[in-house]
This record gives structure tokens, sequence and C-alpha cells, in this order.
């Protein structure tokens, strides 16, 4: 068993912890199937855009040939028989659609590794994966011809009589507004009542998010023929048209509109949300107003002495030794659902030396009350995001009934036994969290933040038979100096050994170099004192840059996918010009024959993709800045993080002006063509 054998490697190695390799590989793939859940969840965006674009295109299609399938009634074709029709006609562009999805998507999966492998490892195909994309694709250019296909059955005879489909009624828009309207009551119910930290979390998350989108879905008909009163307008100024032109396309084709809106609203959404949330959630923590200066951090324990080596070493003012060990915090793994059992850390800490470093910020009990505590031992530290998420605190807190609504223990699990440990304080440092969790990432793929707590040295030897020291934290003792001449010296030079990029780096000052330099010596003495293998070390500063470095890279990443669903939108943008041109190819023709210009035609088509990317991009501004928000109250609720909204309007105004040139740019060869097309031949050809 895991014990016999840490029993035994412990006679070679004392304090050496045991850990199976299947613990770690349930672990590992653990955090793989998060990730994959995440990665389909926005590659759904992608089927959702390209929805709403085969809704847009058959609705149009359907309407332009009302009048044939009209006649097709009167020679006795059926009701059900035009749905299978309708239907026939998409699987086979669904089938192209797929075969030629699959080969770009897996291009697009070997372009990412081959930029980012340090996030997406090797390239694989999963026959699984494959199977999953084709049916969804098929899934959804059948789910995208359903509405036209059920339209197409209650078409009558008398609809032959007619040249032009039937302007759908208001009455339509409205009610598909007020059920918007009610979806989003419901919405707010879920995520009022429901979203909680418990084991339905990620259902109820993942229910509150779809509805979200559902309720955006419903209501853009009717924002989009109430906006288009006021887009209509002004685009038409701009371009330099009639008013009555332009709003025969856009005003009165609402169903058509809003489904290319959609598609740009669904896309433009997501990139919207996940730059908001990330800049919110850089913009969120900091580190605490006093927080030591440099980190030195070892896989393994390193040896007894560490502390007072490190201390011994010229350039250390003050230092402090602590050790960490992986455990599962008030969540026992193997008995919740996986979302809550992802190990963290068990910081253990020299009470005085440390509290003399790091200042925290209190927001229940004190600091002295916290060191006396923590002392007398069975005492533990929380930041202020575990204490919300787990209703935890100083004072337990019952209600009327005798319920506890606040507890003041936390029960910690290691190597299979727990322990019951008493809230000695509260601390407002989620950047401790942040910090002990970017050493998590370095040695287990998956990591709940707010779920570190902070103990002693002492207990971890009495309770768990933990000893060493895993962590060094250190304050430098190097007043400024002058910058020697001519440094940094040339690269390649012998003078230039131990140097890096970053001290060749001519954006950051010489004297900031040059510090990080000392600092950077100081540390690989200790290093070179410890002689602890798989031992590493940086500095507070480098720490924060690279925690913000990875999340903005993580973000760039994920954006990935909904920038494709954009692209897609434009392609439907381009397909729905198109066709436009072509079903109005007679109007052209009878405005080319009465005086219009080719330059009027070209700014008439141009104008109508105007109008759609800016309803797009204004629903899309709207829903992203909605799903960030949701995001951040999911947040709250299974974390505890409370992460102020920051919007940074110079990203999103970058890609709500990037979904409206894409627009401008796909009009342009349907405008063209249109301007070009010879007037005999369309009025001929009509």
């Amino acid at each position: 068993s895991r014990a016999v054998i840490q029993a035994a490697a412990r006679t070679v190695v004392p304090q050496i912890i045991v850990r199976s390799a299947a613990a770690r590989q349930k672990r590992i793939e653990l955090a793989q199937d998060q990730q994959q859940a995440i990665l389909i969840l926005l590659s759904s965006v992608a089927m959702l855009t390209a929805l709403f674009i085969i809704l847009s295109t058959l609705s149009m299609g359907m309407v332009e040939r009302i009048r044939q399938m009209g006649l097709l009634r009167c020679i006795g074709v059926t009701g059900p028989q035009l749905v299978g029709l309708t239907l026939a006609e998409v699987i086979p562009l669904g089938i192209i659609g797929v075969l030629a999805g699959l080969p770009v998507g897996l291009g697009l999966a070997g372009l990412t590794v081959w930029l980012v492998p340090q996030y997406v490892g090797s390239f694989a195909v999963s026959a699984r994966g494959v199977l999953l994309a084709s049916a969804a694709g098929l899934g959804t250019a059948l789910a995208g011809a359903l509405i036209p296909a059920l339209a197409a059955a209650t078409v009558t005879p008398l609809e032959a009589t007619r040249p032009r489909a039937r302007r759908a009624g208001g009455r339509l828009i409205v009610l598909t507004g007020l059920l918007g309207l009610a979806s989003l009551g419901a919405q707010l119910y879920v995520l009022e009542v429901h979203v909680r930290r418990d084991l339905f979390f990620v259902k109820w998350a993942v229910i509150a998010v779809v509805l979200l989108y559902l309720v955006y879905a419903l209501v853009a008909p009717a924002l989009v023929w109430l906006a288009s009163r006021v887009a209509v307008p002004l685009t038409a100024g701009l371009v330099r048209v009639r008013l009555r032109l332009l709003q025969d396309q856009v005003g009165h084709a609402v169903w058509r509109s809003a489904g290319i809106v959609c598609g740009l609203m669904v896309g433009l959404s997501l990139i919207v949300g996940l730059i908001v949330f990330n800049a919110s959630f850089r913009s969120g923590w900091n580190f605490p107003k006093q927080f030591p200066e440099a980190y030195v951090w070892s896989f393994e324990q390193m040896r007894a002495d560490a502390g007072a080596i490190a201390a011994r070493t010229p350039g250390v003012r003050e230092v402090t030794a602590a050790n960490a060990v992986n455990v599962v915090v008030e969540e026992r793994a193997g008995l919740l659902d996986p979302v809550l059992t992802s190990a963290t850390w068990f910081l253990g800490i020299e009470p005085d030396s440390f509290l003399d470093m790091v200042k925290l910020e209190f927001v229940e009990g004190d600091e002295e009350t916290a060191r006396a505590r923590l002392k007398e031992g069975g005492y533990i530290l929380v930041a202020a995001d575990f204490a919300r998420s787990r209703r935890k605190g100083v004072q337990e807190v019952r209600d009327e009934q005798g319920n506890v609504v606040k507890s003041n223990e936390v029960r910690v699990w290691f190597a299979g036994r727990f322990m019951t440990f008493k809230v000695a304080g509260v601390i407002d440092s989620p950047a401790l969290d942040i910090a002990a969790s970017y050493f998590q990432v370095m040695s287990e793929s998956t990591v709940v933040a707010s779920g570190s707590v902070i103990g002693t040295n002492a207990d971890l030897t009495r309770i768990y038979g933990v000893q060493g020291t895993r962590l060094l934290l250190l304050n430098f003792d190097l007043p400024p100096e002058p910058v020697p001449p001519a440094w940094p010296p040339p690269r390649g030079s012998p003078e230039a050994a131990g140097l890096t990029s970053k001290h060749y780096d001519t954006r950051m000052s010489v004297e900031r170099r040059w510090q990080n330099f000392r600092e950077i010596s100081v540390l690989n003495r200790i290093l070179a004192s410890l002689d602890t293998p798989r031992t590493f070390y940086g500095t507070a500063r480098e720490l924060k840059d690279e925690i913000d470095a990875q999340l903005t890279n993580m973000t760039y990443l994920l954006t990935a996918v909904p920038a494709v669903a954009l692209v897609v939108a434009a392609l439907g943008v381009a397909n729905l010009m198109t066709a436009n041109v072509a079903s109005r190819a007679k109007q052209l023709a009878i405005m080319r024959a009465v005086g219009a210009t080719r330059s009027l035609v070209l700014r008439l088509v141009i104008g109508e993709a105007l109008v759609l990317g800016l309803l797009g991009s204004a629903l899309g501004l709207g829903l992203g800045l909605h799903l960030a928000w949701n995001i951040t109250s999911l947040t709250v609720r299974m974390w505890g993080y409370v992460v102020p909204l920051y919007v940074p309007w110079t990203l999103v105004g970058t890609s709500v002006a990037l979904t409206v040139g894409l627009c401008i740019v796909a009009a342009v060869a349907p405008a063209r063509h249109a301007a070009r097309t010879n007037v005999i031949d369309a009025l001929h050809v009509a």
C-alpha cells in the first residue's frame, strides 16, 4: 500500500511524501476534462453563429420562392413533402460543410500547437472529437433548417397568386420579445437562487449562461426593429442614399436581418466577455502592501537549516521559512463533484517571522490575536475568498432556528486523514492564494486558489508528521548603487555569463535591470548553498508579471475561437448580401434604368451591411458586458473572489470596429457585382 511504501521510503529520505501514479494521473485527466469542456463550450459559439446564418439564409430562400412553393401545392405537393424537400436541400450542404470544416479545424489545431505548445502540448487527432464535430455540424445545419421547413409546410396554394411573400406582422416580433423578457427573469432566478458552491454548480452555471444567450436571441428581432429606426437614418446620411431605399431592406426584413445580427452578436459577445473578465480579474487583485521581495521554492524538502543558510547569505536582510503540502480543504476528494475536489495548499509558517514580513489585511480578527492562536495550535488563517465561498469566519453564527449559517471550523484532509482547524483570522490578501497557486501550476494540473489555508509548521509536524522547508520568503539588503560603466557587457562575452535576455531588454531602465541582476545573483548564491535539486526562485515583481502574462496569453488563446465565429458571421453577411443582390436584380435594374448611378447601388448595398454591423456590434457589446458581469457573479459564488467589473475600452472598441469592418469588407464583392451588372441583361433575367 501507499503507507507501506512511504514508510520504507522515509528510511532513506526522511519526511518524503509518496503519491501514487494513479492519483496523479487521475488529477491530470480531470484537468484535461475541464479544459476540454471549456473548449467545447467556446466552439459551440461558432456553431451557434452558423445556426443563425443558416436560419437567416434558408428563411430568405423560402421567402423568395414562396410563389414557387404555392405552385407546388397547386399540383398536389403536400406540406410534409415541402418539409422533406427543404431538409433534403440542406443535408448535402451540411455534409459538404462538415467535409470542408474538418481539415480546416485540424489545420487550426496544428497551428495552435505550433504557436503555443506550452498550453496545448503535442498534436493529436481524436476520433471521438472528429465524430462529435461532424455530428455537431450536421445537427446545426438541420436545426437551422427546421424553422424554414416548418414554415414551408404552412404555404397554401393561394400563395402562388402573390408575387412576393407577405411581411411578417409585428405581433410575432412582440411575442418573441416578451418571451425573451420572461427568459431573462428565469435566468436571473437561476443565477440568484440555484448557482452556489455545491454539487450542482456547473449544471446551474451552464444553464444560466445558455439562458442568457437565449434571452438576447429572442429579443434580437424586436431590438433590430427598434434600433433600425435610429441606425438606418444615420447610415443613410453617412453613405448618402435615400432613407426609404435603405429602410426597405433592413427595417422591413426584420427576421432576416436579426439572423445575421445574432451571428455577429454571438461571436463578438464572447470576445468582449473574455477581454472584460480578464481585465477585471487582473485589476481586482494585487500583492499585499508588504510582500517579501523574493522567494525560493523547492519541489522537494530542503535541508533543515535552509532558513539559516539563506539568512547568512550576503545581500539578505531577513528571511522566513515555510512548508507546503497538497491537501483537500473542506471537501474530501472522491466524495463530491470534481470541481470541488481540486488539490490546494496548506502553507505551514513560522507565525512571528512570517507575519512580520507579510503584512496581511485582516477582515475578521486581528493580527495580535491571530499570532497567539497560531502559536497555540489548531488554528489557521483563510482568505476572504475562502470565507465567502464556504461561509466561514472567526465566530460561529447561527440563525433563529439554531442552524449554523457561518462556521468557524475547517476540515483539512491529508494522506487519508483529516483534522478540524478553527479560524484564527480572515485575511483580504488574494494575491497570496494566487501566488501559492502559481507554485501549484508548476507541479500539478488543477488548482483551486481560494482553497489555500495558512497554518503553522508546528501543526504540520504534530498532526501530519511532515517536517522540513519547501519555501523561503526573503527581503534583500541591497541599497541602490550606480550602474557600472558599460553594463551590461556585450552578448557572448565572458563577462555576460549569467545574464539573460531580460538584462538586455531596453524597454526597462538600465537601473532596474542592474538591480534585478544583483537580486538574481543573491538568489543564485542561496541555491548554490542549499544544493537542493528541483529548486527555482523569483522575485515578487517577476511573479506578478508572470501571472499577468499567463492570464493574458490564455485570454488571447481562448479569444481565438469566438474570433473564428466572427469570420463565419462575416461570411454569412457576404452570403446574405449576394442573395439579396440576386433577389433584387429587377429592382436594382429598374433603379439603374431610371437614373440611379453605379455608385448609388454600391453605397446602398454597403449601407445595408453597415447597418447590420452596427446592430450586431451593439447587441454583441451588450451581451459581452452582461456575460462578463455574470461570470464575475459565478466567481464570487464558487470561489468567493470578488472581481470588480473593469472594461478596457480600447480593446473592446477595437473588437467592435473589427466586427463592423468585417461586415463592410464582406459586402464589397456583392456591392461591386450589383453596381456593374448590365441593366438590359438584368431586366431580361428578372
